[in-house]
């Protein structure tokens, strides 16, 4: 059942999307990094990776030789976002900007990529942890479902929480309070 929700979703993002994978998802996930943090301080931040080598590389990547993916019998062409993601991790090491981490958790979230086991443990969780901590409201989402995946309850609950209270997108707002009555609820009742 989930191998046929991952390919109905891939399937669905790439007809949806017409030529998503030709257009760049890392500009895409800038722009929406700008109105969700602000443009002064997404000008700050920018100015941290514009010259950042990984950042650039991990540009090059996305533009670059598409890779044959084949899920539920259907195949399709997308550059290696695994790759990028690695590329834009290293980019807010090396640079001090949040801004790489936010829009690689958007490329782990809107690819699906967060179902992979290895990148959640190499790269996708700790990314979770930073942008909760400069409280962006995809962090507080992830980083409060990461917690409640690895039966911190409690945490969960609490990062969760703080989210609905400092996250100011409708959106994100609601999402975050859904998931927090969501895992309040399974809480309560197994006790």
């Amino acid at each position: 059942m989930i191998k046929l929700l991952f390919t109905l979703t891939l399937l669905a993002t790439s007809l949806t999307a017409g030529n998503k994978f030709n257009n760049s998802l890392i500009e895409e996930y800038l722009v929406k990094g700008k109105k969700e943090i602000g443009e002064k301080r997404y000008n700050n931040e920018y100015n941290l990776i514009k010259n950042d080598a990984h950042f650039s590389k991990a540009k090059s990547i996305e533009k670059g030789e598409k890779h044959s993916k084949t899920t539920g019998g259907k195949s399709f062409s997308m550059p290696d976002y695994e790759k990028v993601i690695a590329e834009l991790y290293n980019s807010g090491k090396s640079s001090g900007s949040t801004l790489p981490y936010y829009v690689a958790l958007e490329i782990g979230q809107h690819l699906w990529i967060m179902r992979n086991d290895s990148m959640n443990q190499k790269y996708l969780k700790e990314i979770s942890q930073i942008l909760y901590k400069h409280k962006y409201c995809r962090g507080y989402l992830q980083y409060g479902q990461f917690l409640w995946d690895d039966d911190k309850r409690e945490q969960s609950l609490e990062v969760l929480k703080t989210g609905m209270s400092n996250c100011k997108d409708p959106y994100m707002q609601t999402t975050i309070r859904r998931a927090y009555y969501r895992y309040r609820y399974l809480h309560k009742s197994k006790k």
